[in-house]
Order: C-alpha cells, then sequence, then structure tokens
C-alpha cells in the first residue's frame, strides 16, 4: 500500500523535507510487520522491503520474552534492537459465577 511506504517515508525523511526526522523507530508489542514484508528468509539483501522501509533508521522492539522464536524474526528480518519483557502472572478475576448468573438474567 502507498500509505504504509508514505508512513516510513514520512519519518525518515528531515523535517525541511517534510518529514518529521525521526532518529529511530520504536515498534511496540508483538506481530509488527516490516519483518514480515517480502525479502529473504534468513537475512536481508539491501533490496528486502524493510531495507528499503527503514533505511538507515534504528529500529527499537519491545517484544515480550515469553516469544523468542518471533522476536529473532524480528531482529533478524527487521534489524530490531530487542528490549524485552516479562509478562505479567495471570491470576482469575474471581466473576465467573456472577457473570455465568448474569448471562441467565439476560
Amino acid at each position: 500500500h502507498p500509505q504504509y511506504c508514505a508512513a516510513y517515508e514520512w519519518l525518515r525523511r528531515p523535517e525541511s523535507e517534510g518529514g518529521i526526522g525521526a532518529n529511530a523507530i520504536i515498534h511496540l508489542g508483538m506481530h509488527g510487520t516490516v519483518e514480515w514484508l517480502p525479502g529473504q528468509p534468513l537475512g536481508n539483501d539491501r533490496q528486502s522491503w524493510s531495507d528499503e522501509l527503514l533505511g538507515g533508521l534504528p529500529n527499537i522492539y519491545v517484544y515480550a520474552a515469553n516469544n523468542p522464536s518471533e522476536s529473532i524474526l524480528a531482529k533478524r528480518r527487521g534489524y530490531g534492537t530487542l528490549v524485552s519483557y516479562n509478562v505479567p502472572p495471570y491470576g482469575r478475576a474471581g466473576l465467573y459465577l456472577d457473570l455465568a448468573n448474569l448471562k441467565d438474567l439476560v
């Protein structure tokens, strides 16, 4: 999509040329897009889409530590500098019975 490419171009361009002159890109969360674009499956070759879109911008990728296989793709294909975090523990909210009762009432 042209808008997708234009967004990266706008980030890279200096302010004097109508961009914002970003010094880096920070991706938050999993399943970004730049690392899944067409290119070499084992790394980039300077003709890959991620090369074209990111240019020389550092790509800082905040990624969950419990998903190492996909974070490696972000690192390899999107030149990501990974900043990992642990997923908080899950616990029961204790609302299951109340929600079931509410469903019966509805």
